[in-house]
């Protein structure tokens, strides 16, 4: 991650709530570095990393929802042919 513009100025404070614990040790690590270099951290970068974790799992829900309307889809027309058949 690269350094924003030195730290100087007006500072602002932000609450982050990490959603896993893994993004919680990359973001405390981002923020530590951008401290030991005393230089801002750029909120662009913290917003990437916690999209980046939160779509981590979105090929598993994708798979995931694939089988349950594969499912369903087997169910119905599973119904609709002993309807048809009587």
């Amino acid at each position: 991650m690269h350094c924003g513009p030195a730290l100087s100025g007006p500072k602002s404070t932000f609450l982050i709530v990490a959603p896993s614990q893994a993004i919680e040790n990359i973001l405390s690590a981002t923020l530590a570095h951008h401290l030991s270099n005393d230089c801002a951290v750029r909120m662009w970068d913290l917003h990437r990393l916690l999209v980046a974790d939160s779509m981590k799992g979105w090929l598993g829900y994708m798979a995931w929802i694939e089988e349950c309307l594969r499912d369903h889809v087997s169910h119905l027309l599973s119904v609709t042919r002993q309807v048809e058949d009587g």
